[in-house]
């Protein structure tokens, strides 16, 4: 098999997960949904599904991510590195948080860590080991240096090179700095947004902006108290200094869209609020304030210093270290 076949033979084996002989896929269930828990062992289940596919922990750690574009389940820290590949490469889905597609489910099943591990990594040379859990910084650098190898490169699939990677994905893509953990913002809902459309209520979409990235949900049509429920993620470099900045825009066919409000919030509150690693942290009711003027000359100093309605989320940091 040639190395750019991978992919494509792991998206065809998906025809051969459906049917009778697999009664966690239903036609019937309403998808994208969160999968159920028996959908979760039912992936879990799959052969070399029971640790990480990338790297090798000490303790057996249950994996609660997934590469839905290789049908591997992963470690939060290798799950972290599989992101900064690019969704191109190697799109990251949660296995409790994210809402699945009934493809993507199915791929899973298709696959698994076995059976996947063994196109991935048919001719790794004797001298190269899979890297330990990255609980350190030199096996996080290790681990984006495999990752990269296996995934983006094609290394070790039959008839590769065999050749490690120069640079790591962090040092590549982040200059050398490097992200210690992610942010899972749950988007729920919005109240009371200011109205900056003169016929009508706004059409708003949230922005979550750390740094340089920038993620956004889908936009809702002519609502006051929008409700999202969709989940962003970001990558964090630093938890006790880094602040995630949310906004909530109005939609606009044919001008600039429309700030209505904003509000900061730092991740450090997140960690100080956590009852125990990786919990969900609710911030309900953040007042949006700021924004763009109102369209209207007599309502603007009115509005100025008003509260521009109210942003409901819930933050979940998941540490690499």
């Amino acid at each position: 098999m040639k190395p750019g076949d991978v992919q494509l033979q792991l998206s065809a084996e998906v025809t051969g997960a459906s049917g009778d002989e697999d009664h966690h896929l239903s036609l019937d269930e309403d998808w994208p949904c969160l999968l159920t828990p028996d959908q979760v062992s039912a992936i879990l289940a799959l052969p070399g599904n029971h640790t990480c596919g990338d790297c090798v922990h000490k303790d057996l750690i249950t994996p609660s991510w997934a590469s839905v574009s290789f049908g591997v389940v992963l470690c939060p820290q290798a799950a972290g590195v599989h992101r900064g590949l690019g969704t191109h490469i190697s799109r990251v889905l949660s296995l409790t948080l994210d809402k699945w597609e009934q493809k993507d489910y199915a791929r899973m099943l298709a696959m698994g860590n076995l059976h996947a591990n063994l196109e991935l990594e048919d001719s790794v040379p004797a001298s190269i080991r899979k890297p330990p859990a990255a609980d350190e910084a030199d096996n996080l650098e290790s681990l984006d240096v495999w990752i990269r190898s296996k995934y983006e490169n094609k290394a070790f699939v039959k008839g590769s090179t065999g050749v490690l990677a120069t640079k790591s994905i962090r040092s590549a893509s982040l200059g050398g700095q490097q992200h210690s953990g992610i942010l899972v913002i749950h988007v729920k809902s919005a109240r009371q947004l200011y109205r900056l459309d003169m016929t009508s209520e706004s059409d708003p979409y949230v922005v979550a902006a750390l740094g340089q990235q920038s993620v956004k949900t889908k936009l809702i049509k002519n609502e006051a108290n929008p409700s999202w429920n969709e989940r962003l993620f970001l990558n964090v470099q630093n938890p006790h200094t880094d602040v995630v900045h949310l906004s909530v825009w109005d939609a606009d066919m044919f001008t600039q869209d429309d700030l209505i409000g904003d509000c900061y919030i730092a991740i450090k509150e997140v960690l100080r609020k956590q009852d125990e690693p990786a919990a969900p942290v609710a911030f309900d009711d953040q007042c949006l304030q700021g924004g763009d003027p109102h369209p209207c000359v007599c309502m603007r100093g009115f509005i100025k210093t008003k509260v521009r309605g109210y942003l409901s989320l819930e933050l979940i940091y998941n540490s690499l270290a």
